[in-house]
C-alpha cells in the first residue's frame, strides 16, 4: 500500500463522469453526447422531482453548496495542500468553493455558540476579564472602581468577539492573504508561474476552513472554567494542520521551508500590528 499515494490522490476516488452515446437534450433538444448539454448546460439525466431532490437542489443552487462538502472537510484533516494544488490547478467540481465552505462553517459556529454553550462562553469570558484586570490594574495601584470598569469593557469585546467569531476569522483571510502571496508566490510548483493574489487568498480560505471547523469540534467542551484549556488544544490542532497545508502545496526543502515559515510569521505579525493601530485611531478620527 503506497501510502503517500493514498494522501496524494484522497481516500475519495474523484469520479469523471462518462459519456453514454447521443441524446436529446429534454431542455433545448439539442443532440448531443456526454454528461452534459453544449447548448444551454442541463445534466443528460433529469430525474423526477422528490423531495431529496428538491432538497439537493436547494443546497447547491441556493446555499451554493454540493454534495462534495464531505470530500472538503475530509481532505482538509489530512491532505489539505494537495487539494488546494487540486483546486487551483482546476480539479474543482470535486470540491466546494472555499469561501461558501467558509460561511456556512461560520453559521454553524454561531449558531451553536448561541444555543449550545453561549452561557458557558458569558461565564468564561466574564471570568476571563475579571482575572485579567485584576493582575493588570491592581499591581498598578489602580481603584477597584478602575479594575471593575476595565473589567466590563473587557468582557464587553470578548463577548462581542465570542458571539461573532465566526466572521472574526472570515476576516482572517484578507489580513494571511498578502503575507503568504509574498512569501510563496514563487515557491515550488509556482517558480515558474507565480501565485496570483486571488490564488492566495483561496489557499488562505481553505485554511480558514480548517480553523472554523476545530473551532466547531472544540464547542461542546468549552465550559466556564476549561476554555483556556480547550483552546491550547484547538491552537496544538489548528497549527499542525496549517503548517501540513504549506508543507504539501509547496514541497520545497526543509530548511527553506523553515525559512519561509518564518518570513511569513513575521510579516503577519506586522500586518497585525498596523491592523490594530489603525483599529485604535478610528474612534479618534471620528470625533
Amino acid at each position: 500500500m503506497d501510502m503517500h499515494k493514498i494522501i496524494r490522490e484522497g481516500l475519495i476516488p474523484h469520479q469523471v463522469e462518462q459519456s453514454e452515446g447521443t441524446r436529446h437534450c429534454l431542455n433545448c433538444g439539442a443532440e448531443f453526447e456526454g454528461a452534459y448539454c453544449p447548448r444551454c448546460g442541463q445534466h443528460a439525466t433529469v430525474k423526477r422531482i422528490t423531495m431529496g431532490h428538491a432538497l439537493h437542489s436547494f443546497m447547491t443552487q441556493v446555499v451554493g453548496l454540493q454534495a462534495n462538502l464531505p470530500r472538503t472537510l475530509i481532505d482538509l484533516c489530512y491532505r489539505p495542500g494537495y487539494l488546494v494544488t487540486d483546486y487551483l490547478e482546476g480539479k474543482r467540481r470535486h470540491y466546494v468553493n472555499p469561501f461558501s465552505t467558509m460561511l456556512l462553517l461560520a453559521t454553524l459556529f454561531i449558531l451553536a455558540n448561541q444555543y449550545v454553550v453561549h452561557t458557558d462562553l458569558i461565564m468564561a469570558t466574564t471570568n476571563m476579564s475579571h482575572e485579567l484586570s485584576d493582575e493588570l490594574f491592581q499591581p498598578m495601584g489602580a481603584t477597584q472602581a478602575d479594575s471593575n470598569l476595565s473589567a466590563q469593557m473587557t468582557n464587553s469585546m470578548l463577548n462581542e468577539i465570542y458571539a461573532n467569531f465566526g466572521f472574526f476569522n472570515l476576516l482572517m483571510v484578507p489580513i494571511l492573504t498578502l503575507p503568504f502571496w509574498l512569501t510563496f508566490r514563487r515557491e515550488g510548483a509556482y517558480r515558474q508561474h507565480p501565485m496570483n493574489l486571488a490564488e492566495a487568498a483561496t489557499a488562505m480560505a481553505y485554511t480558514g476552513c480548517q480553523n472554523q471547523m476545530v473551532n466547531i469540534l472544540g464547542l461542546p467542551f468549552i465550559t466556564a472554567h476549561n476554555i483556556g484549556t480547550v483552546s491550547l488544544i484547538e491552537y496544538l490542532v489548528v497549527i499542525p494542520l496549517f503548517l501540513l497545508t504549506f508543507w504539501q502545496m509547496f514541497q520545497i526543502g526543509l530548511w527553506r521551508y523553515v525559512g519561509r515559515m518564518v518570513l511569513f510569521g513575521l510579516l503577519c505579525l506586522v500586518l497585525l500590528l498596523l491592523t490594530v493601530l489603525v483599529v485604535s485611531f478610528i474612534p479618534y478620527l471620528l470625533q
